[in-house]
């Protein structure tokens, strides 16, 4: 089975439905789906193979995916967190080592 939502109604046995893996299909509604629940935005369960329409998911949030959502901005901005200047600042020189096969040599950027 797979999820997906109900983009449009087309007549009493047909909708258009997007599904969770990314592309819309144009599915039939199976005869014992109430459809006067059928409305655009629907989260409806498809079968897994001809993605017709099998049944209608309730409007509770998941819980697994309510808490990544943001529901509303935060009012801290990135100069109110601070404390890594020192981290962040570009180090004033860096060694590095440059290896051929007949000779090595150190190299100092400023």
């Amino acid at each position: 089975m797979a999820v997906g939502t109900l983009e449009e109604m087309i007549d009493d046995n047909h909708a258009i439905v997007s599904s969770s893996m990314g592309p819309e299909y144009y599915v039939n509604i199976c005869s014992f789906v109430n459809k006067d629940l059928l409305e655009p935005g629907s989260t409806v369960l498809l079968h897994n193979k001809v993605h017709s329409i099998i049944g209608i998911l309730p409007d509770d949030a998941d819980p697994m995916v309510s808490v990544m959502k943001v529901e509303k901005a935060p009012l801290e901005s990135y100069a109110d967190i601070g404390g890594l200047q020192e981290q962040v600042t570009l180090p004033t020189n860096v060694t590095a080592t440059i290896s051929t096969e007949s000779s090595s040599k150190h190299v100092v950027f400023l």
